[in-house]
């Protein structure tokens, strides 16, 4: 978390559709059927730093894991046919 002396480094993770997609405390974003839900990561410290990504689930027995490594930098896998696909986003 950023910077190295904040008071508060604590994230609150939503979603906007938890019939698509629901996140977890901790950022684990997990599909559960077809259709479009957002995906939000806000700081807690009252800065109103937050950001957003849009989560499409087709096939659920394909899934995707967002893991918030901090507010800035988002660590994302993807399995899509049995073949993993990762990267880490900076916001």
């Amino acid at each position: 978390m950023s910077p190295s002396n904040a008071t508060d480094k604590t994230v609150t993770w939503t979603t906007s559709n938890s019939s698509v997609a629901t996140v977890s405390s901790d950022g684990l974003v997990t599909a559960v059927s077809g259709g479009t839900a957002t995906i939000t990561c806000k700081a807690n410290d009252g800065s109103g730093v937050k950001t957003a990504c849009e989560v499409n689930v087709s096939n659920v027995k394909n899934y995707s894991t967002f893991t918030a490594k901090t507010v800035e930098e988002v660590e994302m896998k993807f399995y899509v046919e049995g073949i993993l696909y990762f990267g880490t986003f900076h916001f």
